[in-house]
């Protein structure tokens, strides 16, 4: 399957499909806006995979949480994982 990136490239990339957001423009791409999505939700068809590896947490604001969601789906009851997995892209 072939790879789509939607996004720049910065100089520091270790690959031309790798997204370097930061707010230091030597690290990586600034000044992306306030609603932006890194995980292609704004696509028809969504990225399969997103990952993050976060240096340095800001001290005020971000309010996004990430969760582990295999334990939630293992935590569903066997019909709720069969209509979930119905949603799966």
């Amino acid at each position: 399957k072939e790879v789509h990136s939607t996004h720049t490239v910065h100089p520091s990339s270790p690959h031309r499909h790798v997204f370097r957001l930061s707010n230091d423009p030597s690290c990586g791409i600034t000044d992306v806006g306030p609603q932006w999505h890194n995980d292609g939700s704004f696509l028809v068809n969504v990225f399969s995979h997103v990952a993050y590896h976060i240096v340095k947490v800001p001290k005020w604001g971000g309010d996004t949480q990430f969760s582990y969601l295999p334990a939630a789906y293992d935590s569903l009851s066997l019909y709720e994982q069969k209509e979930w997995s119905r949603s799966v892209s």
